[in-house]
């Protein structure tokens, strides 16, 4: 059986949870809330999967080596970094770069296979970038992490 959806999401935020020095406040999918309550805060969630059409004959790739063709499939995961609401702008920068470059540091460590401790992760790539969100009539600096899972 492959592995699943809810699988990869609480591998990558066990990864962050029991690594993350810098930040106490994590959450899963399956513990995410509406509200801020406490920052900084990391959220860990599923956003996207590359569909695979059974049928069609462009969706394998020939690496297998055999007779049977590889199918990939490739989920999109978010990690949201929310930072106490925006003040001064030297003061959240302050206190965003060390969690950024701890987070990229726990990204960096998965070099080798099982990534984020789950075997059937074949590779990923990750990307970020900085913005806000305005939340209940609060703005809080964002840093968002798109990891993207390739499993096959």
């Amino acid at each position: 059986m492959a592995i699943t959806i809810a699988q990869i999401n609480s591998a990558i935020h066990d990864t962050f949870a029991n690594n993350l020095t810098t930040i106490d406040y994590t959450q899963d999918y399956d513990s995410l809330t509406e509200g801020l309550a406490n920052t900084p805060l990391l959220q860990v969630y599923w956003n996207t999967l590359n569909p695979v059409s059974e049928g069609s004959s462009t969706d394998r790739r020939t690496f297998s080596g055999g007779s049977k063709p590889i199918r990939t499939k490739r989920y999109l995961f978010n990690v949201d970094l929310y930072l106490d609401p925006r003040s001064d702008i030297d003061r959240n920068f302050s206190q965003m770069l060390p969690i950024v470059d701890e987070i990229n540091d726990i990204l960096e460590e998965q070099d080798e296979q099982p990534y984020f401790g789950l075997a059937g992760i074949q590779s990923y790539t990750w990307s970020c970038q900085r913005g806000n969100i305005e939340y209940a009539q609060v703005l809080y600096p964002v840093v968002q992490w798109v990891i993207e899972i390739y499993v096959f």
